[in-house]
């Protein structure tokens, strides 16, 4: 018999990585064995295009380090860099953890201590984040290894090291969060904490992309290397104080002697000893967090004007486009993997512009005679088209109403309201893309203003047929089976096919535009008619097509 520790960290593990692999006989429909390939394949795609980053990251480091004899640095790099992403990822999913607190409370009628509550829930946080920490350590393991051929034994101290990544991260991360949840009734509330766990989740990774694109960029320079992998260096400071950092380094750059197998051992019994003391102190008043979450108190002003907005007489497609804009800031979920895009996405790419200021405005220099063409207001146009289509509003619309909508189609609501409102609110974040898109493009490219216009009128045809066209998608394969509001949003193929068509059609429109030498405002007129007649069509089709769905629909 499992002790009860194991078996509920067992059953947290397998809840939330619940994967709904097809059956054999589903495999045999050529439909679902094309889907799965696929699927399998981007998955495949994805991991190597992660890998191919960090490869090229930790090549460019051993090639600077190398020169002054400090290639063993590079190792004490990536322990810390490693060590701080796994801190903020194990930070933000414990945090968000939270939110599920009120599921968890069933436990507490089951004979589970308090510790045992609160280790289960770890080793689900340990299970996630310890495949980044392996990811990160093993590649710059390797490419060591490839370039300075050490003993086997390195690989396996790796391979151990990156096990013992995450323990002393994750008991931090508890240790700040479960005081926390208990001190004020604020951080009791669900959404509250989705919120702020995501957007401190993305400042932290803003930041630490911004300084590594930063340091990337002046590693070229030998005397900066050898500055930056110096004793007195702010890397070499935090990776000397952060202990279990230090110890890697130490098992792998003396993993063929005594000390590092000694230096390996004492980074799993500090883990261990920091993560047991930190279950055993916070066991209770994590029992405690749990039992207040989601506690609310309500003014009796609050309540009159709750009363008053009910009794309100709407339209119903105003009252159904209210729904799907307080829907989505209901479920923070939905937000953050949705509309929040418009505004993250630009964020990332002014990081990388001032992280790489120099190498950017060289290029820059070099576009810019060519703006003078047609690419002056068709580069403004691919920028905002694709914020503009990456929302995922209208290609997941339908498949989060899948909880409720037999209690919709018993509402007095038309089919045609109800698909509007939802390609009204995709059209309204969608508007705030194209817009964000084209004001970027200016600011950077110093775009002329009827070039902006022009981009601007081009992007918002673009976004609107992928709008109408995801919507349609949505409406005929929707996801209507789902445990968690994530598997609508961010496991859906629909958003995925969305977004990696938008960016096909872009760079075949690119494609054609370079190839092809025509006047300057043909382009303009040629791709506004495909646009225009994408979203004629739609209109002529679609409405009876989703008249007929909705019947459809359980």
């Amino acid at each position: 018999m499992k002790p009860p520790v194991v078996s509920l960290a067992i059953l947290n593990i397998r809840s939330t990585f619940s994967i709904s692999l097809p059956t054999r006989k589903e495999m045999k429909q050529p439909k679902t064995l094309i889907k799965t390939i696929a699927i399998g394949i981007a998955a495949l795609l994805l991991i190597a295009d992660f890998a191919f980053i960090f490869v090229m990251n930790s090549q460019a480091m051993y090639k600077a380090f190398k020169p002054a004899g400090l290639e063993d640095m590079m190792l004490l790099y990536t322990a810390t860099s490693a060590a701080l992403l796994v801190f903020v990822f194990s930070f933000t999913m414990a945090l968000s953890l939270f939110s599920a607190s009120a599921v968890d409370s069933g436990f507490l009628v089951l004979p589970f201590k308090p510790q045992e509550l609160l280790a289960a829930k770890m080793a689900l946080v340990y299970f996630t984040n310890v495949l980044i920490g392996v990811f990160i350590l093993m590649v710059s393991a390797i490419v060591y290894g490839v370039n300075e051929a050490p003993p086997l034994l390195f690989y396996l101290y790796a391979l151990l090291s990156s096990l013992s990544l995450p323990l002393i991260p994750l008991a931090l991360s508890y240790l700040v969060l479960v005081p926390m949840m208990n001190a004020s009734a604020l951080f009791r509330n669900k959404n509250f904490i989705i919120y702020l766990g995501g957007f401190v989740g993305i400042g932290l990774a803003l930041a630490f992309n911004f300084y590594i694109q930063g340091t990337m960029t002046r590693l070229q320079d030998a005397s900066f290397a050898a500055l930056f992998a110096a004793p007195d260096s702010f890397l070499s400071r935090v990776g000397r104080a952060w202990i279990p950092s230090l110890l890697v380094w130490k098992s792998l750059s003396r993993a063929g002697d005594f000390l590092g197998f000694l230096a390996l051992l004492g980074n799993f019994a500090l883990g261990f000893a920091v993560l047991a003391l930190v279950v055993f102190f916070l066991g209770k008043p994590y029992l405690r967090s749990i039992q207040v979450f989601g506690e609310t108190s309500f003014s009796r002003g609050r309540k009159r004007r709750k009363a008053r907005e009910y009794r309100e007489t709407k339209a119903p497609l105003v009252s159904l486009l209210a729904r799907e804009i307080r829907l989505m800031n209901r479920e923070p979920i939905f937000f953050i993997n949705g509309p929040f895009i418009v505004i993250l996405l630009p964020i990332f790419m002014g990081i990388a512009f001032a992280a790489q200021r120099s190498n950017i405005e060289s290029a820059l220099s070099a576009l810019r005679p060519l703006l003078a063409g047609p690419a002056g207001y068709l580069i403004p146009a691919a920028l905002g088209g694709f914020l503009g289509s990456s929302t995922s509003i209208a290609c997941t619309s339908v498949s989060r109403d899948a909880k409720i909508l037999p209690w919709i189609k018993a509402l007095p609501v038309s089919p045609f309201e109800y698909f509007v409102a939802k390609l009204l609110h995709a059209e309204i974040f969608s508007g705030l893309g194209a817009l964000v898109g084209c004001v970027a493009s200016r600011i950077v490219l110093r775009t002329g203003l009827l070039d902006l216009t022009l981009g601007l009128v081009l992007a918002l045809l673009f976004s609107t047929a992928f709008n109408m066209g995801g919507l349609w998608l949505d409406t005929a394969y929707p996801r209507l089976r789902w445990d968690n509001p994530v598997a609508a949003m961010k496991q859906n193929p629909n958003a995925v096919i969305v977004i990696l068509g938008a960016m096909g059609l872009l760079a075949a429109l690119g494609v054609f535009t370079f190839n092809i030498n025509l006047p300057r405002n043909v382009y303009a007129l040629i791709y506004a008619l495909i646009f225009a007649g994408l979203i004629a069509a739609w209109l002529l089709g679609y409405p009876k097509f989703a008249e007929r769905r909705y019947a459809r629909f359980e």
